[in-house]
Formats: structure tokens, C-alpha cells, sequence
């Protein structure tokens, strides 16, 4: 009996020498430091000293499509359509492409590359038709681009106008 009060006393000095090992050598080290920040790691683990001004942040420098942030705040411009107020939305010229309304709609989601929300900004836009996007120039593009806020450089890539040209020959031969 004995032998068992001896190997619970030895295990209980393992565990407590273990747990105040443990805790020895779980602090910060001095030594650590981050890039651009001092060496005293301490005050980074006080949750009390932090600044918001010494805490590190992401900062977004590229648009999807890969423009500079920077260049596009400063000038105010998206993909070579300028406004002079950077909140304001281009407005789409309707001459060069024609007026359609929801009665006039054709199902846009027959050209690849637009879904059900992609067609429904174009509808929110006033595009209903194949005929208004096959009537698409570069400028129209770039506006549309803008307008759905959706995917820049899609358009030209997925080649809606010669898909709804081929959309229009299909019906008007049937």
C-alpha cells in the first residue's frame, strides 16, 4: 500500500513542477518584436496601451480590375468615363442604343455571362432588349460597366453584342 501513496505523491510533484514550468515559459518574450514597431512586446499584450493607431491594418490598393485606388480617387474617373462628381453615376444615352420597356424584355440570361442579377441591374438600368446591347459601342459599354457595378471588363470579354446579334438572327430567322 505503501508503494501506491508513493506514486500518487510522485505524480502530484509532476504535475504541479510541470504546471509551473508551463507557466514560466508561456510569457511574452522581450526579444519579439514586429517590423516598423518598437522591441517592448509587453505593452502589444496590455490590452489597456493599444491605440488604434498602433494596431496593423490592411489597406486596399487595387480595384477588381486591378486600377489603382489611388488613381481612380484622384481622378475621378472609371475606365475612361469622366465625372465631375465622384458620387454621380454616368447616365446612359439611350439614342444610340433605343428606349425598350419590361413589355419589349428579352430572357438576357441567353447570353453567356448574365445571370438572373446581372439582368436585373441591365433592367434597372432600362436594358430589356438583345437589340439595345447589340447596339453597344465602347462607350456604352463602359457606362453599362459603371452602371451595374458589376464585374468591369466583362462585357467586351463575354462579348454580349455579337451573342445578342446572333440571339436577334435566331429569332427573326424562326
Amino acid at each position: 500500500m505503501n508503494i501506491y501513496f508513493y506514486l500518487a505523491f510522485t505524480g502530484l510533484v509532476c504535475f504541479v513542477l510541470g504546471f509551473l514550468l508551463g507557466k514560466s515559459t508561456s510569457k511574452p518574450k522581450e526579444s519579439q518584436s514586429i517590423p516598423g514597431k518598437s522591441a517592448n512586446t509587453s505593452t502589444m499584450h496590455s490590452t489597456s496601451n493599444i491605440s488604434p493607431d498602433s494596431q496593423i491594418r490592411a489597406v486596399q490598393t487595387r480595384g477588381r480590375s486591378g486600377t489603382s485606388v489611388e488613381e481612380v480617387a484622384k481622378e475621378g474617373i472609371y475606365k475612361g468615363i469622366k465625372s465631375t462628381d465622384k458620387n454621380k453615376k454616368p447616365e446612359l444615352n439611350f439614342s444610340g442604343i433605343g428606349v425598350a420597356s419590361a413589355a419589349e424584355k428579352d430572357d438576357l440570361k441567353k447570353i453567356n455571362g448574365i445571370g438572373p442579377f446581372i439582368e436585373q441591374k441591365l433592367n434597372n438600368v432600362g436594358i430589356y432588349t438583345y437589340k439595345q446591347i447589340s447596339r453597344f459601342t465602347d462607350y456604352e459599354i463602359e457606362t453599362v460597366t459603371q452602371l451595374i457595378e458589376f464585374f468591369p471588363g466583362r462585357i467586351k470579354r463575354d462579348n454580349w453584342k455579337q451573342q445578342a446579334l446572333s440571339l436577334l438572327r435566331e429569332r427573326n430567322n424562326n
